[in-house]
C-alpha cells in the first residue's frame, strides 16, 4: 500500500522534466533503429562481401554481434577470403568484454578482452597480455565515441598508434545510391581508414585502404 504522505513525492517526480527522470542504460550509445547494421563491402567498384551488427538488448545488457565474410575474385576465381566473428557486451555505456576471431586469408587471428580494474585486459594474437586503458574500444567503429579513445586492434589485439583527424561535413554515399550527410574524422598511423558518422552519431560507413592499398568501402544499407 502507498502511504498518505508519499503521494506528494510521486505526483513532483512526475512532473520532472525528463532531462532529471532516470536516462535508458544505453541513451548514450548510437543503437540503429532495427538493431541491425547492414553493409555492403566495395572494392575497385565490386561487391566482395557483408558487414553485419546486430544488437541485442537483454536489462542493462547489450551484445553486439559482428560478421565480416569477404571473398576477392579474379575473374570466377576467389584469390582472397576474410572472415571476422566478433562479440561485444557492454554494461549500459560501458564497454565490458569483446571476443573476436578472424580468417585472414587462411592465417587465424584473435582477439580477447575483459573488464578489470586497472581497465581491459587483452590478449591477442599480436603478442603478450596486457592491460589497455579503461576507455579503450575496439575497431568495430559503430559507436562514435571511436574517434577520441584509444583503439584495440580487434583482429590481433595489438593496442594500435593511431591519430584522429576531423575532416569536416561531407555526405557519404549508401549501398541503394543515396547518401547522407556525415562528418569524416581520418584514421592515420598503424591504420588508414576514413569514418563517416550523422549528427545524430549514427556509423554511416567507412572507407580503408587494403595491404594492396586498394581501396574498400563499407556501405550502409
Amino acid at each position: 500500500m502507498i502511504k498518505r504522505r508519499t503521494l506528494p513525492l510521486l505526483a513532483a517526480a512526475a512532473a520532472l522534466p525528463a532531462l532529471w527522470r532516470p536516462r535508458p542504460a544505453f541513451a548514450a550509445l548510437p543503437i540503429p533503429p532495427g538493431n541491425v547494421i547492414n553493409s555492403r563491402v566495395i572494392r575497385k567498384d565490386s561487391d566482395i562481401g557483408t558487414a553485419k551488427y546486430v544488437f541485442d538488448r537483454d536489462g542493462d545488457t547489450l551484445r553486439v554481434h559482428i560478421s565480416v565474410d569477404l571473398v576477392v575474385k579474379l575473374g570466377p576465381v576467389p584469390v582472397f577470403r576474410y572472415t571476422h566473428r566478433d562479440v561485444e557486451t557492454w554494461q549500459g555505456d560501458t564497454l565490458m568484454s569483446l571476443e573476436a576471431t578472424t580468417d585472414d586469408d587462411g592465417t587465424p587471428k584473435f582477439c580477447s578482452a575483459r573488464r578489470v580494474a586497472e581497465g581491459l585486459a587483452v590478449k591477442g594474437s599480436h603478442g603478450p597480455p596486457y592491460v589497455a586503458p579503461a576507455n579503450a574500444l575496439g575497431t568495430t567503429y559503430w559507436n562514435m565515441k571511436t574517434i577520441s579513445t584509444p583503439l584495440i586492434n580487434t583482429e590481433d589485439g595489438h593496442l594500435l598508434d593511431i591519430t584522429m583527424t576531423p575532416q569536416g561535413p561531407k555526405p557519404f554515399p549508401l549501398a541503394n545510391g543515396g547518401s547522407v550527410p556525415t562528418r569524416e574524422w581520418e584514421m592515420t598511423g598503424d591504420l588508414h581508414t576514413e569514418l563517416f558518422y550523422e549528427a545524430d552519431g549514427r556509423w554511416a560507413g567507412m572507407i580503408y585502404h587494403a595491404k594492396d592499398k586498394s581501396m574498400v568501402q563499407y556501405l550502409r544499407l
